[in-house]
């Protein structure tokens, strides 16, 4: 009886946590993602999409299965290397979302989260500064920039941004919140990738040093109770109610079945 409890308890453990993956994939998707790269892949070169199938392609140093938050399966370790993906369009309402650990910040200008290679009209180039401030830059429209110290570079803390654009007004959250800025909206098409776009880097250089997840691009702007959702099911790693109640289920079947 002991041993059977304890091997259900067990698989239960691993299916609660598969099932938190899972049910923050379906919360992505489910609020409009078009692209999604969830870095759980084992090995090979491959970031995978899980939407368009615009996969992606691992360059350089990048170790995968990297330990990441609850809900959220797995991690990329970006040790030098970066993610190229194809162009995945532009749009006037839109956002970005993404989870970083980052270990220190890159000399010079700033540190890419993700970045356009040519600095042509409408080209995104998404930074973390030197001073630990967010910006989101459109080229023809301005740097919208997060106060400085909003991200601490510490290899341990992780931290959910997400940045949204509609009808002239750009807002940055920080896990979960909206935080202030300068000011500066953007009010026409955003590019996600015009030429060579990379995660984690800008033309192979500005590289982001540290764990990056769950990287997801929307042809619309996220509501604050959406952002909140995504931050909430990550950090917490609590699944959807019907996978909770399977694995309870199947835990009560297996007691049952030993009686």
């Amino acid at each position: 009886m002991k041993f059977h409890l304890i091997l259900t308890l067990s698989l239960g453990g691993a299916l609660l946590a598969n099932g938190a993956s899972i049910a923050y994939n379906n919360l992505v998707q489910s609020d409009g993602a078009i692209t999604h790269y969830g870095f759980d892949e084992a090995g090979g070169t491959t970031a995978i999409d899980a939407i368009a199938g615009a996969d992606g392609t691992y360059t350089g140093a990048v170790n995968l299965s990297a330990a990441s938050l609850p809900g959220l399966g797995t991690a990329a370790d970006l040790a030098g290397g970066f993610v190229a993906v194809p162009n995945l369009g532009s749009f006037s309402a839109t956002s970005a979302e993404v989870w970083l650990q980052v270990d220190a910040l890159a000399g010079g200008c700033c540190t890419s989260i993700a970045s356009a290679g040519s600095w042509s009209s409408q080209a995104l180039h998404w930074n973390i500064k030197s001073g630990g401030d967010f910006e989101h830059a459109v080229n023809g429209q301005g740097n919208s920039n997060t106060n400085p110290g909003t991200l601490v570079a510490d290899g341990t803390t992780w931290f959910h941004l997400v940045v949204t654009q509609d009808a002239g007004d750009t807002i940055t959250y920080v896990n979960g919140v909206a935080v202030p800025d300068n000011g500066v909206n953007h009010a026409g098409t955003l590019d996600y990738g015009n030429s060579n776009f990379q995660i984690g880097a800008w033309n192979g250089g500005r590289l982001l040093n540290g764990r990056i997840d769950e990287f997801a691009v929307y042809d619309s702007a996220l509501t604050p109770e959406q952002v909140m959702s995504h931050y909430t099911m990550g950090t917490t790693g609590i699944p959807e109610p019907s996978s909770s109640l399977l694995v309870l289920l199947g835990g009560v079947l297996a007691l049952r079945r030993r009686r």
